[in-house]
C-alpha cells in the first residue's frame, strides 16, 4: 500500500468550538424570543375600537383572534409545566398516587375548547360593534337584487312589484322632509345649533334620496323584462318623476340625479301608451300647473314625456322625414286618443317653460344649469311642431 508517513495529516478542529458556536447560536435564538414575546406582551389591543373603514375592521378582528391565540399559549405552557411537576414528584416518591389525575390529553382538549370559546367571544363582539342595523325597506331590496343577480327573475319581479308601492312612499317622505327643513331655515329667529344639525344632515337626506332614485330604476329594469309587467312599470316611473325634488348638497348628487331622471324617460319610451297610460298621462297634465307653481325645482323631464307621448298629431298621424306629423292618420294608433290631448300637452309643456325655479341660482349654479338646458329642449321641441 505503500508508505503513509509521508502522507500530511490535517488538524482536528477541537470540538469546544463546536459547542461554542452552538451555545452562541441557541442564546441568540432564545434572545430574539424573549424580545418577541416582550412585543406581544406590550401590545395594547382597545376593547371596541370605531370602525371607519373596512381595513380597520379587519386590523380589529386579527387583533382579537392574535390575542385569544396568544392566551391559548399561556395556558398551554401552564398545562405542561403541571404535568412536568406532577411526573416529577411521582418519581421522585417511587410510590403510586390513590388520586386519579385527569390525562394531558383531557386537559389540552379543555384548554382548546375554552381557548376556541373565547375567540369566538372575541370576534363576535368586534362585529357587533361594528353593524350598522338595516332598515326592512333595504333587507327587501338587497333581497330582490340577490334574486335578479341569481337568474330567479319570477320571484324577483314578485318582489319588485311589492317595493314599487314602498319605495314611492319613502321618496314622499323624504321630500316633505326636506321641504320641512327649507322652511324652518327661512324662519327667522332659529337657534344656530339647529341649523348647522340641518346642516350636517343635509348631505345624508341628499344621498338617501339620489340613492333611492337609484334603487327605484333598478327595480324598474327588473320589471321591464316581462311586457306583462309593464303597466305596473309605467304608475311607478312617473309617480317617480312627479315626486317634488330639492337641490342636492352637492354637484356629484346633483349631476347623478339629473343622469336618473334621463335613464327614468329613456325606460318610460319604451312602454306601448294604451287607455290605462292614457289617463295617467292626461292626470300628470292636469297635475303640473301646480307642480311648476309649489314644486323647488320643477318637474321639466315630466314634461316633455307628456309632450311627446300625449299629444295627438305625433302619435297618430304619420311622421314624414323631416319629423312632421302629416294628415294621414293611422288607424292603429287611434285608440282612445282625443283630440284635445294636444291642448292638455301644449299647456303642461308652456307651464314647465315658463316655471320660475324656487331656489337661488348663486347658491345651486349646477342645478340651475341643468334646469336651463331641460328647458332650453322643451322649447326646441315646442318650436319644432
Amino acid at each position: 500500500c505503500g508508505n503513509d508517513s509521508n502522507v500530511p495529516l490535517q488538524p482536528l478542529a477541537p470540538c469546544g468550538s463546536s459547542q461554542k458556536r452552538g451555545e452562541k447560536g441557541r442564546k441568540k435564538k432564545k434572545k430574539n424570543r424573549s424580545r418577541a414575546t416582550a412585543a406581544m406582551a406590550s401590545l395594547d389591543f382597545p376593547p371596541l375600537p370605531i370602525f371607519n373603514d373596512e381595513a380597520s375592521l379587519d386590523r380589529a378582528v386579527r387583533y382579537a383572534i392574535r390575542a385569544a391565540v396568544g392566551g391559548d399559549c399561556d395556558r398551554h405552557g401552564r398545562a405542561r409545566r403541571q404535568d412536568s411537576l406532577r411526573e416529577e414528584d411521582s418519581s421522585e416518591s417511587g410510590q403510586e398516587s390513590d388520586v386519579q389525575l385527569p390525562s394531558s390529553a383531557g386537559l389540552l382538549g379543555d384548554v382548546q375548547a375554552g381557548a376556541l370559546s373565547a375567540a369566538h367571544e372575541e370576534v363576535d363582539a368586534v362585529l357587533a360593534a361594528a353593524y350598522l342595523p338595516m332598515e326592512p325597506i333595504e333587507v327587501r331590496f338587497a333581497r330582490c337584487e340577490a334574486l335578479a343577480a341569481h337568474g330567479y327573475i319570477p320571484q324577483a319581479t314578485t318582489l319588485a312589484l311589492q317595493l314599487s308601492d314602498y319605495f314611492i312612499e319613502h321618496l314622499q317622505d323624504l321630500s316633505e322632509a326636506e321641504e320641512t327643513r327649507s322652511y324652518s331655515a327661512n324662519v327667522p329667529g332659529s337657534s344656530r345649533d339647529g341649523t348647522v344639525d340641518s346642516v350636517e344632515s343635509y348631505f345624508n337626506r341628499s344621498q338617501r334620496f339620489v340613492d333611492t332614485v337609484e334603487k327605484a330604476l333598478y327595480l324598474a329594469h327588473i320589471l321591464s323584462a316581462d311586457t306583462a309587467n309593464h303597466p305596473g312599470m309605467f304608475t311607478f316611473l312617473l309617480n317617480v318623476l312627479q315626486c317634488p325634488k330639492h337641490p342636492m348638497a352637492t354637484k356629484y348628487l346633483q349631476v347623478k340625479l339629473y343622469y336618473l331622471e334621463g335613464e327614468i324617460v329613456s325606460l318610460l319610451q319604451t312602454v306601448n301608451i294604451g287607455v290605462r297610460e292614457l289617463d295617467q298621462l292626461r292626470d300628470a297634465a292636469t297635475y303640473m300647473a301646480t307642480a311648476v307653481t309649489t314644486q323647488i325645482v320643477p318637474p321639466i323631464a315630466l314634461a316633455h314625456f307628456i309632450l311627446d307621448r300625449l299629444s295627438y298629431a305625433y302619435n297618430v298621424c304619420e311622421v314624414d322625414q323631416n319629423g312632421q306629423p302629416s294628415s294621414r292618420l293611422l288607424p292603429n294608433r287611434l285608440g282612445a286618443r282625443r283630440p284635445q290631448d294636444d291642448d292638455l300637452a301644449l299647456k303642461a309643456a308652456l307651464d314647465a317653460v315658463g316655471a320660475r325655479p324656487l331656489f337661488s341660482d348663486e347658491d345651486y349654479p349646477l342645478l340651475s344649469e341643468a334646469v336651463r338646458r331641460q328647458k332650453g329642449e322643451l322649447a326646441i321641441a315646442l318650436l319644432t311642431r
